[in-house]
């Protein structure tokens, strides 16, 4: 092997080494650091390349030296093509579901607060559901319903 093949394996383990680095949020280079602290980190060529810390034209552009490692880092960033249309028709069936249950729930949301609502009202009239008047308990009707959780009545 010679030293230009060497070096251009040493820069392309760098590039990869600091595209896993990215993609776990670890990076080493300050100014990523930052970034990643303030939320705003983006794995992309030019982030990748700071990271390894080599120029980012060795990776930028179609007719770069490293075209594998520019295929890795782009799948990083735009992911399969493949997988991800058929992840997105998968997850639009998905949210179109959730969707579809959601609203049921809602109808029947909706339903059972009118429902609630027409008791509060007759509620107001003095007047059942049915449309007979309501009798208030007596004082003694309303003591009788109570009953007092603790105490043991004795037996005779």
């Amino acid at each position: 092997m010679t030293d230009d093949s060497m070096e251009q394996d040493d820069v392309a383990s760098d590039f990869l080494q600091a595209l896993e680095r990215l993609q776990r949020g670890v990076p080493g280079n300050e100014e990523l650091q930052s970034r990643h602290a303030a939320g705003r980190l983006r794995v992309n060529v030019a982030s990748v390349a700071l990271e390894a810390g080599h120029s980012r034209t060795l990776i930028g552009h179609d007719k770069c030296p490293y075209p594998n490692v520019r295929k890795q880092v782009l799948l990083a960033v735009r992911g399969d093509p493949e997988k991800k249309s058929e992840t997105l028709k998968n997850k639009i069936v998905r949210l179109r579901n959730e969707n579809s249950e959601l609203q049921d729930k809602l109808d029947l949301v909706v339903t059972a607060n009118a429902e609630l609502l027409l008791r509060v009202r007759n509620a107001e009239k003095g007047l059942f559901g049915d449309g007979r008047p309501l009798k208030r308990a007596t004082k003694s009707e309303r003591l009788g319903a109570i009953s007092i959780v603790g105490k043991k009545q004795s037996t005779p």
